[in-house]
């Protein structure tokens, strides 16, 4: 009883984890791309996700299985991929957010 108890609590926390991240994935760009404080932040990565939820899933999934060959290859490929899923969320900002610098 003990160990389902336990593995029920670990599917939580990870849930969590997944929502979260979801969810305000894009507030480091918007703090360093327009200087807002950490709650305006999170609160507009969370409306900017809400908006395009569907696009930021299927990044995050991608940017899960890179980062799960990049570490299957003998966690050396990490140090590779996880810089370029951030550059991904990175330049997928201004697309989502329609800025002018989503053409260059």
């Amino acid at each position: 009883l003990v160990g389902l108890a336990m593995v029920i609590g670990a599917v939580f926390c990870g849930v969590g984890v997944f929502i979260t991240l979801t969810l305000f994935i894009y507030a480091p760009v918007i703090i360093a791309e327009t200087g807002a404080d950490w709650k305006t932040a999170l609160s507009q990565s969370k409306e900017l996700v809400t908006s395009n939820l569907g696009d930021v899933i299927m990044l995050i999934l991608a940017g899960v299985g890179l980062n799960l060959i990049g570490t299957l290859l003998c966690v050396v490929g990490a140090f590779i991929t996880a810089p370029l899923w951030l550059l991904a969320v990175t330049r997928t900002y201004p697309q989502l957010v329609g800025t002018a610098a989503a053409s260059a």
